[in-house]
């Protein structure tokens, strides 16, 4: 798929002086934000799921010590 999508000149300029490929460059680059992003969501999620097991680990050692009358 090609989709275009415009930058400022001074951008264009910088990528330019470091890459022979443009878009192969844009490419790269979205990929490695992608990347870096699923790597922050799955490092939060994981700390979700941590926070809420000690909770519910919590939670049954206060129902343990509830008095049913």
């Amino acid at each position: 798929m090609s989709v275009n999508v415009p930058i400022p000149d001074d951008l264009a300029a910088q990528i330019d002086k470091i890459a022979r490929d443009r878009a192969k460059f844009v490419e790269q680059a979205i990929r490695k934000l992608l990347g870096e992003a699923a790597i922050r969501t799955r490092d939060e999620l994981a700390r979700i799921n941590e926070v809420a097991d000690q909770l519910n680990e919590e939670a049954a050692d206060v129902l343990e010590f509830q008095v049913i009358s």
